[in-house]
């Protein structure tokens, strides 16, 4: 179909793609979450187009790559396996960003195994829950024109909450309070923009996501 024609072309690696079918040069291959988000940013256009011109327009949502093709573009774009931040080189990172008012959020992602849209999703109104750390959401996008923040499901759609005690560190409820208060708004994008710029100047290679292996790995040697 001409949706899995054009989910073959996002994925640039097959040898049937034609010059005039390209969206990326050839050779170039994006990663997963660009390729999702043109897929988003399409699914949105058809969703504004059915409701602008419903009698013109069905309602249509895009789905054209599975997940066994995504896992072929990460092992051809050679995706390294997600490990974890040795304690040296966290408490380095540590200094750069607990006063960092962007970056300081990371801090939850190493303490509580946070992905970095969960993180972003706290807030001071909605985080907190009978003395756990409440996730129930995660940042989507922030609107370019008035910056409204608009969330989505946690991933699995799974809420849940966490104990101050799963804390590496020892963080209580104030610490995690002053964190997110102190942080100002930012996309993911741009939060990993910002975190791979500090990786650079540390001559570090970790990758946010590797903050919550971090996590999930000091628990198990803690409780061990």
């Amino acid at each position: 179909t001409i949706e899995k024609r054009w989910g073959r072309c996002l994925l640039n690696f097959y040898e049937d793609i034609e010059d005039d079918e390209r969206i990326f040069p050839e050779g170039e291959l994006r990663s997963k979450n660009t390729i999702k988000r043109v897929i988003w940013l399409m699914n949105d256009f058809l969703a504004f187009l059915h409701d602008e011109y419903p009698y013109r327009y069905p309602p249509l949502e895009l789905d054209p790559i599975s997940k066994s093709q995504f896992r072929t573009l990460e092992e051809k774009r050679g995706v390294k396996k997600r490990g974890h931040i040795i304690p040296k080189h966290w408490n380095k990172i540590l200094k750069e960003i607990k006063d960092d008012t962007f970056l300081n959020i990371i801090q939850l992602c190493y303490e509580f195994g946070l992905r970095r849209n969960e993180a972003l999703g706290l807030s001071l109104d909605n985080s907190f829950y009978n003395g756990n750390l409440f996730i129930n959401r995660q940042l989507q996008s922030i609107s370019r024109n008035n910056g409204q923040k608009n969330f989505k499901f946690p991933k699995n759609k799974e809420t849940r909450r966490i104990p101050y005690s799963a804390s590496i560190n020892g963080l209580t409820e104030k610490d995690v309070v002053n964190i997110v208060a102190k942080h100002k708004s930012i996309s993911g994008d741009q939060l990993t923009k910002k975190w791979r710029i500090l990786m650079n100047k540390l001559g570090y290679h970790y990758d946010i996501h590797d903050t919550r292996h971090s996590a999930i790995r000091n628990f198990f040697i803690v409780h061990d």
